[in-house]
């Protein structure tokens, strides 16, 4: 291997592997934190899917870092942080409907945009295929997000009805 391998890599295949480094610690982080906060059993199921599949593209992505001589950011970025603490914050109810919407909605959007544009414009051809074979994983974490965000609305609005 080169010294000089990191410095090879084109701008948009150091700031995908930068960024999906990052976006592997906070789904990390954040599931670990669903974990141990939320009493749902539907949330914590999708919590350690997020877990287990995270850190499979988790490790994936390090091997090419390691390949490549590319160091990976060791934590989320500090607007993934901010994100963390305010989960944080939530308990009950309002954590399980914060996570579910933050991380994995919002989370899993912006996650896929990062992937396609790779997979359209990477210059490495084994990160881009990275990028692409890793699309259809997060766009079914989508899809789960999506109907645990139905699940907790249902369970949200039953709560609220009981109330009155």
């Amino acid at each position: 291997m080169s010294n000089s391998m990191a410095a090879d890599l084109s701008s948009q295949d150091k700031s995908f592997m930068e960024k999906a480094g990052e976006a592997g610690h906070y789904e990390l982080e954040a599931a670990a934190m669903a974990l141990s906060k939320s009493k749902d059993k539907q949330v914590q199921d999708f919590a350690r899917m997020m877990e287990k599949e995270h850190k499979q593209l988790s490790q994936e992505l390090g091997d090419l870092a390691r390949e490549r001589e590319f160091v990976l950011p060791d934590a989320p970025s500090l607007g993934q942080n901010a994100k963390l603490l305010l989960l944080k914050g939530k308990e009950g109810i309002q954590f399980d409907v914060s996570y579910a919407e933050t991380l994995g909605i919002d989370a899993h959007h912006e996650a896929i945009e990062l992937f396609q544009e790779q997979a359209e414009k990477g210059d490495d051809d084994e990160i881009r295929g990275f990028a692409q074979d890793s699309l259809a994983i997060l766009k079914q974490h989508l899809q789960h997000a999506e109907l645990l965000k139905q699940h907790l609305d249902q369970a949200t609005a039953k709560h609220d009805t009981s109330k009155e």
